[in-house]
């Protein structure tokens, strides 16, 4: 070999260890959203900016592996790669590449949905509050987080769908006091990157909404300042199919999986305070929402119909004179006018899912001339647990006060659909549960 040669295979191997160290490295993910018959949106974060690839294939048709090519971009570097065209009802593997080739993640999984709602079993993961502590805290024992083990727990039950029921980060009150984009978008990061929650969000398919801490302060509603920036890096760092309408911002969607409908609220955009006087115009949800609910519900025909809030949904007020901690109790108009308008309309297979307040528990709301209504609480996964639950209206024996997640296991043919619901520990263990038929939450006169 000469020595310019050698100079030059030199200089190329230089430049090939330049590159490696300066491609992407990833901090969290990927994480699918929620496919639909042909397409799916894959987020990961990296430390980084640059190039990087996603290669994906149907895994009964290896020969039919295609790659999408994009970047990590932004001083906080994330990547949203929308991959389209693909086979309904086909389960797909995906990884992520960097430019050069190099595997930067394991294999993972996730299922298009069927052209057509086809009745399949399946099983969906949902919590909420998840604080995570930042290093400062961990070194000094003084963190609101614990038993991250949960994220592990979650992903052995290996679920199709995880719902994420909000308060998955916890702005600070310099954050918001700051109120840029950079610094809140820190908060996120910090979460996002945490090591073990890495497992989970390789693990199906994720979905969101907000509560009051990853939307602005404490109690936050409809007034706080910055909720457009909030807003901003909800969508930046999930990969939910859609936010809201062109005419009504927000967090709130539909999505199907298998036979069963999902309606994804926003409880913190339109929201009056919990504490205002009570007046028939007091809202949580706001008058769009409500409609573009109202219509949704209507032309589903899925034997289950998922309704999830942030806030709780049916529980009850142990009093009067105060607004009781946060939920639609405190606002009745609005919640009583919804219930009267579902048993009116005779709408089918309704049930709730809810977070925020600590402990997990169910509720029931009984009906003259109609199915019982059920809101099923799943609180905390890792903040602080309310060890004093004070559920007025629970189920016997559902009040679970420790870190949890709730799992919702539809199956059965068509026409016999079950769901068997559960609160589950740490430990991944059942604390409680309750089987429904879909028969169950019917009229039984269609």
């Amino acid at each position: 070999m000469t020595r310019n040669n050698w100079l030059a295979l030199t200089l190329a191997l230089g430049l090939a260890v330049a590159a490696r160290a300066q491609a992407p490295v990833l901090l969290s993910g990927p994480m699918a959203g929620v496919s639909s018959d042909s397409s799916v949106s894959i987020w990961l974060m990296t430390h980084q900016p640059g190039p990087l690839r996603l290669e994906y294939w149907p895994v009964p048709r290896p020969g039919e592996r295609r790659v999408f090519s994009g970047a990590a971009e932004g001083e906080a570097p994330v990547m949203q790669a929308q991959l389209g065209g693909l086979r309904p009802d086909t389960r797909y593997a995906y990884r992520v590449l960097a430019a050069d080739g190099r595997a930067l993640s394991e294999v993972r999984f996730f299922r298009t949905q069927a052209r057509q709602p086809r009745a399949r079993d399946f099983s969906v993961l949902a919590g909420s509050c998840s604080y995570f502590n930042s290093p400062g805290e961990q070194q000094r024992g003084t963190g609101y987080g614990s038993d991250y083990e949960i994220f592990d727990a979650m992903a052995a039950q290996n679920p199709e769908l995880t719902l994420w029921l909000g308060d998955h980060i916890y702005y600070s009150r310099r954050d918001l006091e700051e109120g840029t984009a950079q610094r809140m978008e820190q908060r996120w990061r910090l979460g996002r990157s945490f090591p073990q929650l890495q497992r989970l969000l390789g693990v199906g398919q994720h979905a969101a909404i907000w509560d009051d801490h990853d939307y602005g302060p404490n109690n936050s509603d409809k007034s706080f300042a910055h909720k457009a920036t909030s807003l901003s890096l909800f969508q930046r760092y999930w990969a939910n199919a859609s936010h809201g309408l062109p005419n009504a911002p927000g967090v709130f969607s539909r999505m199907r999986v298998a036979d069963v409908d999902f309606f994804l609220l926003d409880d913190r955009w339109y929201r009056d305070a919990d504490a205002a006087p009570a007046a028939p115009d007091k809202t949580m949800f706001g008058a769009l929402q409500l409609a573009w609910l109202r219509h949704e519900l209507k032309h589903s025909t899925a034997p289950f119909k998922v309704i999830a809030a942030g806030s709780r949904m049916l529980a009850r007020r142990h009093t009067e004179l105060r607004a009781d901690n946060e939920g639609w109790h405190n606002f009745p108009e609005e919640r009583e006018d919804f219930i009267a308008w579902l048993t009116r309309e005779r709408i089918d297979g309704v049930l709730f899912l809810s977070g925020d307040i600590h402990y997990a528990h169910a509720v029931e709301w009984g009906r003259e001339g109609s199915y019982p209504l059920l809101d099923l609480t799943c609180s905390a996964l890792t903040s602080g647990v309310n060890r004093y639950p004070n559920a007025a209206g629970k189920l016997p024996g559902s009040v679970v006060a420790e870190h949890n997640f709730c799992s919702l296991e539809f199956s059965g043919p068509e026409g016999e659909r079950v769901l068997r619901m559960s609160i589950r520990g740490v430990d991944g263990q059942v604390r409680w549960e309750k089987r429904l038929s879909a028969q169950a939450l019917t009229h039984g006169d269609r």
